[in-house]
């Protein structure tokens, strides 16, 4: 057997340690992991010289596009960028006012043709229409769903919709039925808005931005999608 790659003469970071080890890579794929004598003949090979090789990292929240408004350009320059720091897996969140039964197959269309590393979806849920339409988008490959609970702040920076907790009770109830993961963004926002505006007229400093949204408005929110 003749493979695409070997990485030789590497320290593998695995889940059980560190180990001495080769790579054998065909078409993409691991194939392989052993000693040098036990691994296959490649087409190329790499000397690792005694180097650490590790699973590429999977970064889980990342917004693509969401001030440039251009999701094709940054799906390129982000998945190189992401690609040369190691991170070889990137879930980006969807976001929009309307149905998402157009924007999830265009997006995937995007990734498909335009990213250098895996991108799977999340959704911003913010209407009923959404919330209606959660089997569709979970049919479609997207299976978990974030809501904000600093609900004013994103409508007033974005116009994203927010839900009030009975319609958030009514997703996740759903989510939960359907097998998705539903995610918040927890913040109380009327608490974060006074203190920016207390710290507004100061001269910017280290730790501002953290200041202005202290840990108890997180954990006032957190209490709050709990119960």
């Amino acid at each position: 057997m003749v493979v695409d790659l070997v990485i030789k003469n590497g320290k593998i970071v695995g889940v059980e340690g560190i180990y001495e080890a080769g790579i054998a890579i065909e078409d993409g794929t691991i194939v392989n992991i052993a000693k040098e004598p036990h691994l296959p003949n490649a087409d190329i090979y790499i000397d690792a010289k005694r180097n650490y090789i590790f699973p590429g990292a999977n970064e889980p929240h990342v917004h693509l596009g969401i001030y440039s408004g251009d999701l094709k350009e940054e799906v390129k320059t982000e998945t190189a960028g992401a690609a040369h720091g190691g991170t070889t897996a990137i879930i980006h969140f969807l976001q929009d006012k309307g149905s998402y039964k157009e924007k999830i197959p265009q997006a995937i269309d995007i990734v498909n043709k335009n990213a250098l590393i895996d991108i799977a979806f999340h959704a911003t849920i913010g209407t009923e229409q959404q919330i209606h339409e959660l089997e569709e988008y979970i049919k479609a490959g997207v299976t978990s769903f974030k809501f904000f609970l600093n609900r004013p702040e994103y409508e007033s920076k974005f116009g994203q919709p927010y839900l009030d907790d009975g319609q958030l009770m009514n997703a996740w109830r759903k989510i939960s039925n359907l097998g998705g993961l539903p995610m918040c963004h927890c913040e109380n926002y009327e608490i974060t808005k006074v203190i920016t505006e207390q710290l507004r007229d100061k001269d910017p400093y280290p730790g501002m931005w953290n200041d202005c949204r202290p840990w108890y408005c997180e954990y006032e929110a957190m209490q709050r999608a709990y119960w």
